[in-house]
């Protein structure tokens, strides 16, 4: 390798680790392709950015009616006042975030096509397209819901099967994409990338558990008014942490793919 082109390398964090991938397994064609990963990696980044712009909302809004919460919520026996001012800020919540999310997904879903087109030497061709078949089966969660409904024989309701449908799917699809992005990072021998992988999955199962329980936390009947805000606090903040590590990962796999030595032929 050229020394001009190992100076390219300076953001790997094992110095003279790029000597031993061995770029001749890619063909032009290949190299094209990663370009086009490149690109979708950073429409996923800018996704990311947008759950920040969110998370940030999410945060101002409670911080504007944590005063009448307590007040409305920590009245005895006021379980209607509790339940409409938490409606309330669902629905405030819903109306700050409809567009955003909208860009986000139009986002996720061509930055996540665009990753299709990895180079199947690297070995996370596979994963992707599992990732990619397991979303678009999330979005049809209800009409596998209603198709099993009547196949299993029980009485569970519709959206009750629908989120045990969708729930299994999500994941699938989570994981494979994660797999992804490691086999990806294995290929070119970044080390430190698996390390941030490792690290925003371990957010987002916070997030996901303090989610279910701040959800639940209402109807049990358990929990102080002030502790049941702090839980929605709580849930705003981690998902502020995990859209902010994802950034992180992402930015480190744009940085690398863009370092990546052009081929001299």
């Amino acid at each position: 390798m050229f020394e001009e082109e190992k100076g390219r390398y300076h953001h790997y964090d094992v110095p003279g680790e790029s000597d031993s991938v061995d770029f001749s397994k890619l063909n032009a064609v290949d190299w094209t392709k990663i370009k086009h990963v490149r690109v979708g990696i950073l429409l996923l980044m800018i996704d990311k950015i947008i759950h920040c712009l969110i998370a940030v909302g999410c945060l101002v809004l409670l911080a504007s009616v944590h005063g009448n919460f307590i007040e409305e919520v920590g009245q005895p026996g006021n379980r209607a006042a509790a339940l409409g001012m938490l409606v309330a800020i669902a629905m405030g919540v819903f109306c700050l975030a409809s567009c955003p999310v909208i860009i986000s997904g139009i986002l996720g879903v061509i930055g996540t096509a665009l990753c299709i087109d990895v180079p199947r030497v690297t070995g996370a061709r596979g994963p992707i397209i599992t990732s990619v078949v397991c979303s678009a089966l999330v979005g049809l969660t209800g009409e596998i819901a209603s198709h099993l409904q009547p196949m299993l024989g029980m009485n569970i309701p519709l959206p009750s099967l629908s989120v045990m449908v969708g729930i299994p799917l999500w994941l699938a699809s989570y994981t494979t994409f994660t797999i992804f992005l490691l086999r990806l990072s294995r290929f070119f021998h970044a080390r430190h990338l698996p390390r941030r992988i490792s690290t925003v999955t371990f957010i987002q199962v916070l997030f996901l558990g303090m989610l279910f329980v701040s959800v639940g936390a209402d109807g049990a009947g358990n929990i102080t008014p002030e502790r049941l805000f702090l839980m929605f606090v709580g849930v705003a903040v981690i998902y502020l942490s995990w859209a902010l590590t994802s950034i992180w990962v992402y930015r480190g796999f744009y940085r690398m793919l863009g370092n990546l030595p052009l081929p001299t032929r």
